[in-house]
């Protein structure tokens, strides 16, 4: 009786944790802002007028992520002085990249794209991770500790 009232207790946890994080229905919202033509872009807080719901876009169905590229211009190139910017918006291919980093370098410059699955996670100054990525260990500790106490 009480493994069966353990293991409905679990079930209820991992049930309401993953009703907390999934919205069906609902377009992804993220920051746009370009800190070359918006200085609070760059902004470690960033105000909540940056955000903007994804699906006012056009195709606005295809933006299922948020990016946020960092530019720097080392030195001077075809006119435009050495410089960083800060790029926020939302995105649609997550083919190769989905959730994480990645740096592209080129002559006089380089740029470091991140993109995230989740509302307004591209305001990070390092994005963070998804909250799915913390369901799997908190669920496979409840696993654990239920299979540990079925075995005494």
């Amino acid at each position: 009786m009480k493994v069966m009232k353990m293991q409905q207790t679990i079930w209820l946890c991992a049930l309401g944790l993953l009703l907390v994080w999934v919205r069906p229905g609902s377009a992804i919202s993220c920051y746009e802002c370009n800190s070359h033509n918006n200085s609070k872009c760059a902004d470690e807080v960033l105000p909540d007028s940056l955000i903007k719901n994804c699906s006012e876009h056009l195709k606005g169905a295809h933006y299922i992520l948020c990016r946020k590229i960092v530019q720097t211009i080392d030195f001077s190139v075809n006119g435009l002085l050495p410089e960083s910017r800060v790029i926020r918006a939302c995105g649609w291919d997550n083919s190769s990249y989905s959730n994480t980093c990645y740096s592209r370098g080129g002559f006089g410059g380089r740029q470091e794209v991140c993109s995230c699955l989740t509302d307004n996670c591209n305001h990070a100054p390092s994005l963070s991770m998804s909250p799915f990525t913390y369901l799997v260990p908190i669920f496979s500790i409840l696993m654990y500790h239920f299979h540990s106490k079925c075995r005494l």
